[in-house]
């Protein structure tokens, strides 16, 4: 990420952090170094979370097929009335199964992202 607190992910499954503290931050730069403050390794399911947080903030939302593959779980579980609940209340369009945001889904993105992210983080429960 670029400034101070910024976040990044390689797509690998590591996420690093900026020092919050822009002095440290400006340091780091005028020192040759990389302004880092932390990172983590993001297990599987993280990354599952994370594509979902991620992808919901595209205007190209999430690609159903292409989420089940790369993670080798649904998005939803089979039967889930959830994203269909979406785009009736106007949250979410889903066609040719690719799940977007509205505008009026953005309003609710959190919530939205939390209804979707939490099974995907705590299957089973």
């Amino acid at each position: 990420g670029l400034g101070a607190s910024a976040h990044s992910f390689d797509g690998k499954g590591i996420r690093r952090w900026n020092h919050s503290d822009v002095r440290y931050y400006i340091h780091d730069l005028q020192s040759g170094r990389m302004p880092v403050s932390g990172q983590e390794n993001l297990t599987s399911l993280q990354r599952a979370a994370e594509a979902v947080m991620l992808g919901l903030r595209c205007s190209s939302g999430i690609d159903l097929d292409q989420f089940e593959m790369q993670f080798g779980l649904p998005l939803v579980p089979d039967g889930s009335r959830l994203l269909s609940d979406l785009a009736d209340m106007g949250y979410a369009t889903l066609t040719n199964r690719v799940f977007c945001l509205t505008l009026k889904g953005r309003l609710r993105l959190n919530s939205i992202v939390e209804a979707l992210a939490d099974p995907i983080l705590t299957p089973g429960t």
